[in-house]
């Protein structure tokens, strides 16, 4: 079996790189059998450098980053692309732009699993940016799949956690509680489910807790990035 090459570039922080590393040779391994782990070029940004641009809202400068780095991780071989990171996809089409290879999209790709596990309104969790902006609501209603964020004093409080904590690797029972918290007053409202729209937020909940079905984009995506490495 000849696997194919996957171009990673990385999450903002990389405590959810080190998950995609993780999980997709883990999935090749398990497919492909002992000895085998996936080809992968990844890019790994200093976060406090991408984070200035992000706090500025620079999407331009932002999105022009990505897309070299997307064009330098394909002429090193990389057969496919992917962006380890939900918020940046406000800068994505700079990436489409500069490259000839598949960009498998976290977006797209977890709002097709939504649409396809029968889900009709979505609780989107992510950073302030990600909630704020309609490029991932946008992406679900495309599909039937209406999205609704938590309120202003929500939104705060996640984006806070995401950005203080997990992008630092802190992981509090306070922000555990938290989430599930703002996932209950989702269920209230009428959601039938929860995107984590963050590749961090998967280090704090889990199914079994949650008092909503979980779509975790990371893991959506990870599934859809090993099936590329193997071919399918």
């Amino acid at each position: 079996m000849r696997l194919r090459t996957i171009g990673l570039i990385g999450g903002l922080s990389w405590e959810s790189s080190a998950i995609y590393y993780r999980l997709i040779n883990e999935g090749v391994r398990e497919a492909a059998g002992v000895g085998r782990s996936a080809p992968i070029l990844m890019y790994s940004y200093d976060f406090q450098e991408m984070n200035t641009l992000v706090q500025r809202e620079d999407w331009a400068q932002a999105g022009k980053r990505i897309g070299e780095v997307a064009a330098r991780l394909e002429h090193a071989g990389a057969e496919a692309i992917a962006l380890c990171c939900n918020m940046l996809h406000l800068a994505a089409d700079e990436i489409t732009r500069r490259i000839g290879v598949p960009f498998i999209d976290i977006v797209g790709e977890t709002a097709a699993a939504a649409a396809a596990a029968g889900h009709r309104r979505a609780l989107l969790l992510g950073t302030g940016f990600t909630m704020r902006h309609p490029f991932f609501r946008d992406c679900l209603e495309s599909v039937g799949v209406a999205a609704t964020v938590p309120g202003e004093e929500g939104v705060a409080e996640l984006n806070r956690i995401i950005f203080e904590e997990l992008q630092a690797g802190i992981v509090t029972a306070g922000a555990r509680a938290t989430v599930y918290g703002l996932l209950r007053q989702g269920r209230e409202k009428g959601a039938d489910c929860g995107i984590l729209g963050c590749t961090e937020l998967g280090m704090l909940v889990s199914q079994s807790q949650a008092p909503l079905p979980l779509l975790d984009t990371l893991t959506i995506h990870v599934r859809r990035l090993t099936g590329f490495v193997l071919g399918e």
